[in-house]
C-alpha cells in the first residue's frame, strides 16, 4: 500500500539511538508490523551507495541487493532500533519478482514498546556504549511521541 500501518509511531529517543518506532496498540506474535522501504539496489550498483545508516543488505535470487532508505519518505521503517534481544524479524517476501523486506513480531508487543530488531553482527558500534559515558543515552527514558515536522526539527537542533 506504500504507507504505514496505524499501529506504530515514531519517536525521538535520545542523542545515541536518534529515533524509533513505538507500538500505538499491542501487537500479537506473528503480525505484519512495517516494510523497510526504499530504493532497491541489484549488485553493480552496489558501490554507489554511500555507507549510509539507512542501506539494509541482503541476497536475492543468488545477487547482493540493498534496500536503501536514505531518502526520508516518511516510512517508519528506517527508523526501526537494532536490539540483541529483539521482538521483531525481517523477512524478505517476494511479490511480482520483487524483494521486499517486511518487519514481523516474534513474540507480543505491548502499547508503547520500542520495536527492534537484530541487524546481525557483533560489531556495531553502538553495542559498546555500555561502561563508558555514552551508556547513559541508551538506557534513559523515551521521549513523548512527536510526528511530522517535529522529527525534523528535533534532529536539526542535534
Amino acid at each position: 500500500m506504500g504507507k504505514d500501518k496505524d499501529i506504530i509511531t515514531g519517536r525521538y529517543i535520545n542523542p545515541i539511538k536518534g529515533r524509533g518506532v513505538f507500538a500505538k496498540t499491542p501487537i500479537l506474535q506473528g503480525s505484519f508490523i512495517l516494510e523497510y522501504r526504499g530504493t532497491l539496489v541489484e549488485k553493480g550498483k552496489l558501490g554507489k551507495i554511500n555507507n549510509n545508516n539507512y542501506a539494509y543488505f541482503f541476497k536475492h535470487g543468488g545477487r547482493d541487493c540493498c534496500i536503501d532508505a536514505s531518502l526520508d519518505d516518511g516510512s517508519l521503517g528506517r527508523l526501526v532500533n537494532d536490539s540483541q534481544k529483539p521482538n521483531g524479524k525481517i523477512k524478505k517476501i517476494e511479490l511480482g519478482g520483487k524483494p521486499h523486506l517486511c518487519l514481523f513480531a516474534i513474540k507480543d508487543i505491548n502499547k508503547d514498546d520500542q520495536i527492534t530488531y537484530n541487524y546481525g553482527g557483533q560489531d556495531l558500534p553502538w553495542r559498546s556504549y555500555c561502561g563508558q559515558e555514552l551508556c547513559k543515552f541508551v538506557h534513559e527514558p523515551v521521549a513523548p511521541a512527536i510526528t511530522g515536522s517535529e522529527v525534523t526539527s528535533a534532529k536539526e537542533s542535534l
